[in-house]
């Protein structure tokens, strides 16, 4: 959020000339052909992406306030997070807003509508939260959640539907940011990182003065602080062991937090998106962690300067079966999507894939890949808005409320949703934290955008048009019940497409554990190998399309009941 930065220059016109490639790197077993080849059912070509804001009529109207009135500080302007965990079992996504003086739970009735049970399951603390993260952390089948803030975090155990607070050494002065769960020493208990940002307090300059308007101050007037990763220790207890695991040596100031196997090792791998440090990538060696995001080719943009880093996603956008890493930035910088070339390193390719030109102009935050349309592609949904509140005063033509960005996948690049259909995507807001759930299971992936100055935006996925899709819900072995780090590989026709399991991360917000595929003109998934965190593999053929199946681990427990109405 570097309120002083006006800019860097980027080689456009160059890398504008360059075309998505078919496949980068080495994967194990190559794609049987090109992106967006027409014989193949699974790229039918789709409708436009529709999404309209549903958040009023589900009845969502929460906003949270932020003290003092403006000009606004860097505290008051990193905004609020939000998301989507299933808290009561009965099988939806239910919807969680986080924010100050306490946060907002509505639990998902099942008809397009919410109702709100944040004191009924003991979340009424008060707080300055700021972002969250869930999973079954002990394997009881119930998802569990974790809260970050401005010198606050709060660790909740869910107990039929009610959260009990346990206890997480998180320190006093700390600011946690976004957070993920991971199982980063392959014991099978879900661990936990919380990112953190700078050292503010009453000490430290509150506002500062930018051609002659009072507005909030850029990062570099503050210290960094460095992120926490607490192992889970079987009993219900969490500790402190980012030093033995190498994490104590992160540059700071983390804003987005992202978990993938980049490497395909086996091991969950961890990005953190910096803001005005360099980006940090934490390879796994096996428990612990060694820093490469210089070598690897992530820790800068493509002009080899710091970038604002905020959110941050995987997923293979190219189809060579390897993760690629979008990190959103600061406006006149343009947005990072780096493709995995294999081997540890990384290609910078915002521009060449269509992306660069049309976010320069925009500040970025939360960022997800899904599928809008439903044609097997991952598509890019952005949430912008500016961190300083008089920023029209300071630089005429910047706005402080911006669009939402969806950018369609065509199979070579993105092209930007534009039109009449995209009203509620266009019309501005100071957007932060995206979190993706099929909120009302009709096949269709719907996004969370949280406000800044109003309530959160519902962004109900109405897009047209007969894609195909399957959706998957895992259960492993106790604790790993949610199969958090497992890898999935479809096959469909001659296709091959490869996803990972997880819900958090990203900015602030935590997302629905099932994993979504669209399968366009195809009916069926030929094949489906899943990698379980513990290295077991299992293979399921023939699944069926426009519907959820449960793929359960050989030794994996019986299903809990689901919460009766």
């Amino acid at each position: 959020m570097n309120g002083a930065r006006l800019g860097v220059s980027l080689l456009a016109g160059l890398a504008l000339l360059i075309a998505m490639p078919a496949g980068c790197g080495a994967p194990q077993s190559p794609p049987a052909s090109g992106a967006g080849t027409p014989a193949s059912p699974l790229h039918a070509r789709a409708a436009s992406p529709v999404f309209r804001d549903r958040a009023a009529a589900a009845g969502i109207h929460f906003v949270p306030e932020r003290g003092r009135k403006p000009p606004f500080d860097i505290l008051q302007t990193a905004g609020f997070g939000g998301g989507f965990l299933d808290y009561d079992g009965d099988g939806r996504a239910d919807l969680l807003l986080v924010g100050r003086p306490r946060c907002a739970l509505y639990r998902n009735l099942g008809d397009g509508r919410f109702v709100e049970t944040t004191v009924a399951a003991g979340l009424d603390l008060p707080g300055y939260w700021m972002g969250c993260a869930s999973a079954d952390y002990d394997g009881d089948g119930r998802p569990d959640l974790f809260l970050s803030g401005y010198r606050t975090a709060a660790l909740f155990h869910n107990e039929d539907s009610r959260f009990r607070r346990v206890p997480l050494p998180f320190p006093t002065d700390a600011w946690g940011t976004s957070a993920a769960f991971l199982d980063y020493d392959l014991d099978g208990r879900p661990d936990l990182y919380v990112g953190c940002y700078l050292q503010f307090g009453t000490t430290t300059p509150r506002l500062c003065t930018y051609a002659g308007v009072q507005a909030a101050c850029s990062p570099s007037h503050y210290d960094a602080q460095r992120g926490h990763l607490y192992r889970n220790e079987g009993s219900g207890g969490f500790r402190d062991v980012t030093a033995a695991a190498g994490l104590d040596r992160s540059h700071g100031k983390t804003l987005g937090v992202a978990v993938c196997d980049f490497n395909d090792d086996g091991k969950p791998d961890l990005y953190l998106a910096n803001d005005g440090m360099p980006g940090d990538l934490f390879v796994n060696e096996g428990g612990k962690f060694r820093e490469q995001g210089l070598e690897a080719g992530v820790a800068f943009s493509q002009t080899g300067l710091e970038q604002a880093g905020m959110g941050v996603d995987w997923c293979d956008v190219n189809e060579d079966g390897f993760p690629d890493l979008i990190v959103t930035t600061f406006q006149h910088e343009p947005t990072s999507l780096y493709l995995n070339q294999g081997r540890g390193y990384f290609q910078e390719s915002a521009y060449p894939l269509g992306i660069g030109s049309s976010t320069t102009e925009k500040l970025g935050f939360g960022a997800r890949f899904l599928d809008a349309d439903n044609d097997g592609r991952p598509d890019l949904l952005i949430a912008n808005g500016h961190v300083q509140d008089a920023i029209s005063r300071m630089q005429p033509g910047v706005s402080y409320a911006q669009p939402i960005q969806l950018f369609r996948n065509d199979g070579r690049r993105f092209e930007e949703v534009t039109g009449p259909n995209s009203a509620d995507l266009i019309r501005p807001l100071v957007g932060r934290a995206v979190a993706l759930a099929d909120y009302d299971d009709d096949g269709h992936v719907d996004a969370l955008v949280t406000d800044l100055e109003g309530p959160p935006r519902l962004l109900h996925n109405e897009t047209p048009g007969p894609g195909h899709w399957v959706r998957i819900r895992l259960a492993g072995t106790a604790p790993a019940a949610e199969g958090i780090g497992a890898r999935l590989t479809f096959r469909v026709g001659a296709r091959r497409l490869v996803r990972w399991a997880g819900t958090g991360g990203g900015y602030l917000s935590t997302s629905d554990p099932r994993i979504h595929l669209g399968l366009g003109a195809a009916r069926q998934v030929d094949s489906l190998q899943v990698r379980w965190p513990n290295g077991m593999t299992q293979e399921l053929l023939r699944l069926e399309a426009d519907r959820e199946h449960l793929v359960r681990q050989a030794g994996a427990g019986k299903e809990p009941p689901p919460r009766k109405e």
